[in-house]
Parts: structure tokens; sequence; C-alpha cells
């Protein structure tokens, strides 16, 4: 009876895992001997691992010590073996010898992105610093990872204080990588890494840290998250530009059948190419760093080639643009919402390009919100966050900076400066290599209160025919019934730039609403409806840019274009002793606006003033000084009476002298 050999399962005398045909499998063996007669035959079948069913077989193999089994119909995922009976010349048949298994495995590997990451945990680890050099403090963490094959994890670093570097040297295994530090707008840091370990098992990890503060222990966390969800991906290469010249790739591919057998990853500057990169393999973590010298937007073409146990192949490719300068950050928008004690909201808007545009911004009596928009224009690399602030100073170092909602919009609340601060809003935007661009828009004055009007006065610019220098009026007033003219001073607000609003009421009566004369401190108004005689009340407000109005301040003017009436009595003289008195007190009305003006003249004929040149007065009677020459015996007198509008009424007579 033959002795037994041994079986491969494949026709090269060898064994595989793993293969992809489903309509072929191979076999070879040697050893088979007999030592009273000479093997003539092979009898060889191909058997299903679990049921051991039959699948397929050869009664009769000679002169050979291999064969391939062909159109099978063999199944993905399932295991096959190969039984080997020998046979000699009196048909003694030896035991039959089984090849190892064969899974089949007919899918190429996949790109695999984490969805979702659980078990999230703080990670033990023990932290060694060194003595300062050159005032730089550094620090190694060191712990473990349980990690299981084919299961994405991630690990973060969260460094409760500020870090002056933006990178750090990351060891996992025997692998060494560069980590980039992300700055939060609290001033702490954050390192981020996933990876896909290749085996099972508990993995050592170091972090090594630089700072130029004291680094504390308290202040470091590490977390470790398992990918609980995760779906296939067109993009198997997690990209990372550290600085113009350097970038960080890491891979992730699976194959759950049959394994990741190699990866190769090549980068060019065409696509295909391999001028950057030739196409080899990473670390057994599958990352690497790619340096490239090659301008700023330029692009290169990256290509990962990877192959299963099963020898089934996947290619990818991906692109990524090179780029050398920070995010573009333009269209600033602001807009303030004030809510203060009495629920009254004012709102403001403010878009700007440059800086040299001045807003308001309303602080609260009660809350306050400050809504920010902007563009940010990063073509060669992806934005990571944008943060925002809000600062009395236009260059600051140290800036309490927020993180927006999104690329575009953030919100600022409960904004404390006194009013009459000027602020600056600040946005920050950093890219996918950590290169930051900023924008401020300012200033922006913070108010709160409404402007002061304890000082405030109006005056009017009266429209007469004749201005009265010389008179008081009891009221004021003007001989125009069709507009009025005035100024007003004396409000004052801390923040500055008030603009001013009016308005006109006869009696209970609107006859001009509030109007905005901007930041003038003079207008003028129209006067409809009004008849000789109506008092006109003028009312002016004083309002800041924030919307705060100060208290009404008011004034009147009577609008009268009437002359003073003439009651009809004479006027009188009296002589004595070549002195001549006149008298017209009664000629005149008394005007119930103030004192009359008289300006009077005499003269020895009708309109002549050879004898009293025009005099002003207040008086009702003047004393001539005249020596008659007895060829005169009659004195010609004017008196033209003026009211505090300036309209005048004239009166003529004579006196007979002798």
């Amino acid at each position: 009876m033959p002795s037994a050999g041994t079986v491969y399962n494949t026709q090269n005398f060898r064994n595989i895992l793993y293969q992809f045909s489903t309509s072929t499998i191979s076999a070879s063996w040697h050893g088979f001997e007999d030592q009273q007669s000479s093997v003539k035959s092979y009898e060889i079948g191909v058997y299903e691992d679990e049921s051991n069913t039959l699948i397929s077989r050869i009664d009769s193999v000679s002169m050979s010590n291999y064969h391939t089994f062909k159109y099978l119909e063999l199944k993905n995922n399932y295991s096959y073996y190969v039984k080997v009976q020998a046979k000699d010349a009196m048909h003694h048949a030896s035991q039959n010898v089984s090849s190892p298994l064969v899974r089949i495995d007919t899918s190429p590997p996949i790109a695999v992105k984490c969805q979702i990451f659980d078990n999230l945990h703080i990670q033990p680890f023990f932290m060694k610093k060194q003595n300062k050099s050159l005032g730089i403090q550094k620090a190694v963490m060191k712990g473990k990872v349980s990690s299981k094959k084919n299961r994405i994890y991630r690990l973060r670093m969260d460094i409760l204080q500020k870090l002056q570097f933006n990178t750090l040297k990351f060891r996992i295994g025997n692998e060494v990588m560069v980590l980039s530090v992300y700055q939060n707008e609290d001033s702490t840091s954050s390192v981020e890494h996933q990876f896909l370990p290749i085996y099972e098992g508990d993995i050592d990890f170091e972090i090594m840290i630089s700072s130029i503060e004291e680094l504390l222990e308290e202040k470091i966390q590490i977390r470790v998250q398992q990918c609980k969800s995760f779906a296939t991906s067109t993009s198997p290469l997690m990209i990372r530009q550290l600085n113009p010249g350097l970038l960080s790739v890491c891979s992730f591919l699976s194959d759950p059948e049959s394994g990741i057998a190699r990866v190769l990853v090549g980068a060019g500057t065409t696509r295909g190419g391999y001028q950057v990169r030739p196409l080899s393999p990473f670390s057994k973590f599958n990352h690497g760093l790619i340096k490239t010298d090659i301008p700023h937007g330029s692009r290169i073409y990256l290509t990962a080639v990877a192959t299963n146990n099963a020898g089934q192949r996947s290619i990818f490719t991906q692109e990524v643009t090179i780029d050398h300068t920070p995010p573009m950050i333009s269209n600033v928008n602001v807009k303030i919402h004030n809510a203060d004690n009495f629920r009254k909201s004012m709102e403001k808007n403010f878009s700007s390009i440059g800086n040299t545009t001045e807003l308001s911004i309303t602080t609260p009596l009660g809350e306050t919100h400050l809504r920010v928009g902007w563009r940010a224009s990063e073509e060669e690399s992806k934005l990571l966050r944008c943060y925002c602030s809000v600062d009395p100073w236009q260059a600051s170092s140290v800036r309490n900076w927020q993180h927006s909602v999104n690329d575009t919009y953030c919100e600022i609340s409960n904004i404390s400066f006194d009013h009459g601060t000027k602020v600056f809003v600040s946005i920050k935007c950093i890219n996918a290599i950590q290169l930051a661009g900023e924008e401020t828009v300012g200033p922006f004055t913070i108010y709160h209160m409404s402007p002061k009007a304890k000082r405030a006065s109006i005056s009017f610019y009266p429209d007469n025919q004749y201005t009265v220098l010389e008179t008081q009026p009891k009221v004021q007033v003007q001989s125009n019934l069709t507009h009025v003219d005035f100024t007003w001073d004396g409000f004052e607000d801390a923040a500055g730039n008030l603009s001013y609003e009016t308005r006109l009421l006869k009696g209970d009566t609107i006859i001009a609403p509030w109007r905005s004369v901007g930041f003038r401190n003079s207008a003028q108004r129209k006067t409809p409806g009004t008849q000789k005689g109506d008092t006109i009340l003028l009312e002016v407000r004083a309002i800041n840019n924030g919307g705060y109005k100060s208290q009404v301040i008011n004034t009147s003017i009577v609008l009268d274009n009437r002359p003073p009436i003439i009651a009809g009595l004479p006027a009188s003289y009296d002589a004595s002793k070549g002195s001549y008195n006149i008298k017209w007190p009664n000629v005149f009305s008394s005007s119930p606006y103030g004192s009359t003006i008289y300006l009077i003249s005499a003269g020895s004929s009708g309109g002549s003033s050879d004898i009293l040149s025009p005099v002003s007065t207040m008086a009702d009677q003047i004393d001539l000084e005249w020596t008659n020459d007895r060829t005169q015996n009659e004195i010609f007198v004017n008196i033209l009476a003026f009211a505090a509008n300036g309209e005048f009424s004239r009166y003529d007579t004579k006196f007979l002298v002798g």
C-alpha cells in the first residue's frame, strides 16, 4: 500500500490562504511512495470545507504530480481543500491526504471612512519631563492602545494650556510621524490621529511635546475612540499638508475577507505620474511623509495600489493642491441686535471691505447679540475652522477668540463695554496647513445710553422783511408764514456722532412730522396750513448711532405778518423857549409780541428831514431842538413804527409853529 505524501493547494508546491478565482483550483503533491510496486495514479477531488461536500473529482491522474480543476463554481467567502489518494499497480490505495484550506475572495480591497466613533475613554499615560533647554520645556507622554485588526481608531490629545508650536512628534509602534497641533479658540490645543492596525493587541505610543511654558500633567488628556460605523469611500488617503513642502499621508484600506497584503503609494505632478515619489510601500501602519518643493497652487496627484492576500488589486487616485498662503477673508458683514429693558429692538447693519467706516453696536441695557458674516476663500487647501472676536484694539496679540458657527458665520453675545467705547471685530480662519488669515473691521462704537439734552437749546433765524435788533420780544415772531429756519446746540454724547430729528406742531396738531436732518445742527421746515397769528411749536431730539434718542427740547415762534395798527389818535407837540417836544403815545396800538421801535424824522416840507434826521427810539416822544427864523411856520413829522416781526406802519403829520 502506498505511503501518504504532502498536498499543496497550488500547482507550485506551496500553499496559499486565499485566491480570487471561482472557476479553478489547483493542487500539487509529492512524497507518495510504494516500496513493493510503483505508484501508478492519483485520485483527487475538491471539497467544500464546512459541509465536506465533494465539488469535483478526477479518478485517475497519472504521470503528473499537479493538477488544476477548471470550470468550477466556487462561492465567495467559502473555503475549499483538495484530497489526494495514491494507487499502486495492484490497485492498493494510500490514505487520503488533504491540502490546507484556501478561501475564495472575489472582492478587491476597499477604501473605508469612519462615520461614527464610539467607546470614548480617557487613556492613562505616563509623562516624563526633560529639563528646560534654551527656554523650551520638552515632555514625553507614553501609553498603550488595545487594538483589533482592521478597526479604525482615533487618538486625540487635548492640551488645556497654550502651546507655541503647531507640530509635534507622535510614535505608534515603531513608527514616528509628525502631527499638526490645532489651536482652539480658548487658547487650548488639540492633536488628532486616525490609524488602522494590521494586527491585534496592545500598541505602545509616545507623544513628544515642546512648550515655552511649564507643561502640567493635569492639563493633558488623551482619549481613544474606536470606529463604530464606517462606509466605503473612493478616497482612501488622508492627506494633510504640514507645511509648504511636506505632506503627511495615511491610507485607510481594508479587505474583510482576505486582508491587505500590501499598499503602494506614489505621487507625481501629472495624473498617474511618480515624479515626486515612486510607487512604494509606506510603514506597516500605512503612514508616510512626502516631501515636495513644487510652487504654490500646483497639484500633486497621488496613486494608491492596494493588493489583498487573494491577489486582487484596487487602484485609487487622489489629488491635492499645494498651499503656501492663508485663507482670504472678505465681504465682512456685521449685524447687531439690542433689546433694552423696555424690550425695544434696535438693529444696525454694516458691510465693509475696508476698515475706514465707523459703525455702531448697541450694547445692553438688556441683551446684545453681534452677528458676523464673511466670505473665506481657500482654493488650495480646505478651511478647518474660523473664529471671531470683539476687542477695543485694532492690533492685539491677545484676543478672546470665539469659535464660529460655521466657516461664514459667527455669533457673539453679552458684550460688556462702557458706553462710547470703540471696538474692532476680527475674523480669523485657519486652513488645513495651519496658515491663518485674519481680517479686522471697525471701529464700531458701543452705545447703551441716550444723548444728554440738559444743556441743549434752540434758536430761530426769523425770516422778516426788516431785522429789528434793538428789541427783546416777549415771544419769537416772524412775518414769513411759509417756513421757519432754526439751529440748535448743546446735545452731548460721549460717543459722539449724533444725528437729529425735528418736528413742528400747531397746538396739538402735527403739521410737519419727525424728519431726520442727518448730522447738521440747523434746518428749515415748511409750515403748511398756518395763518397769521398762529403759534408754531418746534421740537428737536438727538439720536446716536446706537438708535438711542435723547429727551425732546422745544421752543415756539409766532407767525404773523401784520404791521403795527394805527389807532387813529393824533400826535402832539409842546413848544418852550425854542424847544419842541413831539409826542405820539396813542398813535399806534401796542404790540402783543414786545416793544415797538420808532424811526422819526422832521423837515420843513413833506418827506424832508432838514430839521431832524431819522432817529430810532423806543420812547413815544422826542425833544426837537430847532430855532424858528419866523419864515417857517410848519413842521412836517414822519414816524415809522416797526413791530418785532419786522413789519412797519407809517404816520405823517404837520404842526403849525410861529
